[in-house]
């Protein structure tokens, strides 16, 4: 099913960039995520309802009006991203790109299973997103700007194709939280490996037989147990890592206003807005991101998947 869908793929503008060739060449070799079903929710909501439920201190414009928003979902891999939000959000028309046509053929059967025709698959690099000729409601961009040969050069791409006062939702790698991977990292990235499929079964190999204490973290990630996610975890071709006050500055550049981060944890006691209030005794401002650096150097796992956080176009 997904050869056929590949043969079928809109390409737009040509992948010239050397990273990412290689990216791309990864992605056909390991489409990621691998993934069966999503947990759908029984009621859509509008996007200010859903902004809303998960604390996002959004500007109210006409973005937020019932009508049909435009969202581009810029490297949707296999699908995920842009299926669950057309489960969650009424009225949306996606866009969804990416570098892989295994991924997006992968996405495109899912999206079939799931009986949507409102998303619009297309192979495209994000750095040639001006050349889908239109203007975004909403732009997600999740654990893509970091794979980059300069990921600034590609938000900033993406928000020139952001309409005023539109929201943006990105994910980036954290610094602090990535810190007992990067030494792994650094090794596999000054080597050339012909094989990663065996390599990375080797590398697995000798975590599991050895049980060092300091590697007893890798049990704690799903990615380890999988050969597209662990490829994705230590053997990327290109990774970028952040602190909050370089986004912070990224932000500024960009003319963009960090306005939440994004909360998927319905309990109470895993909610990250109230982490960060107890931790400050509700004293701190929630939307300075000075004061979630000094939260996370005190919880500096708690960002371990990602920072996922909303930002709005001045």
């Amino acid at each position: 099913i997904e050869n056929k869908l590949k043969s079928n793929i809109v390409v737009i503008g040509q992948i010239e960039n050397h990273i990412s060739n290689k990216v791309k060449s990864q992605y056909e070799d390991n489409p990621y995520p691998k993934w069966k079903d999503l947990p759908l929710t029984p009621k859509k909501y509008t996007i200010k309802e859903y902004l809303n439920h998960k604390k996002i201190y959004f500007k109210e414009n006409k973005t937020n009006k019932d009508k049909t928003l435009k969202v581009l979902v810029a490297g949707c891999g296999t699908g995920r991203e842009p299926i669950m939000l057309s489960s969650v959000i009424k009225n949306l028309n996606i866009t969804a790109i990416d570098l892989s046509k295994s991924s997006l053929s992968y996405a495109m059967r899912k999206a079939k299973e799931y009986h949507l025709n409102n998303i619009n698959f297309f192979q495209c690099d994000l750095l040639n997103v001006k050349e889908l000729d239109s203007k975004f409601d909403i732009i997600l961009c999740s654990g893509v700007l970091h794979h980059m040969d300069d990921p600034i050069e590609g938000w900033r791409k993406l928000t020139d194709v952001l309409k005023e006062k539109g929201l943006m939702r990105i994910g980036l790698y954290s610094k602090i939280a990535r810190r007992e991977i990067k030494p792994y990292q650094d090794k596999y990235a000054a080597q050339n490996i012909k094989d990663f499929n065996k390599e990375i079964r080797e590398f697995r190999n000798d975590i599991l037989n050895h049980n060092r204490n300091n590697e007893m973290f890798f049990s704690n990630t799903t990615d380890f147990f999988n050969m597209s996610e662990l490829r994705d975890l230590i053997f990327h071709f290109k990774e970028h890592q952040f602190s909050l006050p370089e986004i912070k500055s990224c932000l500024k550049d960009l003319k963009l206003s960090f306005i939440g981060f994004d909360n998927n944890h319905i309990l109470e006691k895993d909610n990250l807005n109230n982490k960060f209030n107890s931790f400050f005794k509700n004293k701190r401002n929630i939307l300075d991101l000075d004061n979630w650096h000094e939260f996370e150097k005190s919880n500096m796992d708690v960002f371990k998947a990602m920072y996922q956080f909303w930002v709005q176009k001045n």
